[in-house]
């Protein structure tokens, strides 16, 4: 049979497994937490990038077909560029 200290100790063992386990875990979620916020400020970095782009893509397509169907336009754009730079 077992003594009172050495039962004591045993649950001391098993008391510092269960803590140590209980960090472990809650490093786990932390870490887990953190790998899906910075997937998502990815994902909303690529996105506004894309939509950007999208928006500059529109207004270009706008301005070609302004010049096309106006030259007016044409010359005012290139008046523009030409004081811009």
């Amino acid at each position: 049979m077992k003594s009172w200290a050495q039962l004591d100790e045993e649950q001391i063992a098993r008391m510092k497994d269960r803590e140590e386990w209980a960090r472990q875990a809650t490093q786990r979620r932390k870490e887990g937490i953190e790998a899906l916020n910075k997937t998502r400020k990815a994902r909303e970095v690529s996105w506004k990038a894309r939509q950007e782009q999208e928006g500059q893509d529109l207004v270009d397509q706008m301005m070609e077909d302004l010049c096309r169907l106006n030259p007016e336009w044409q010359a005012r754009k290139e008046a523009v560029l030409r004081v811009s730079f």
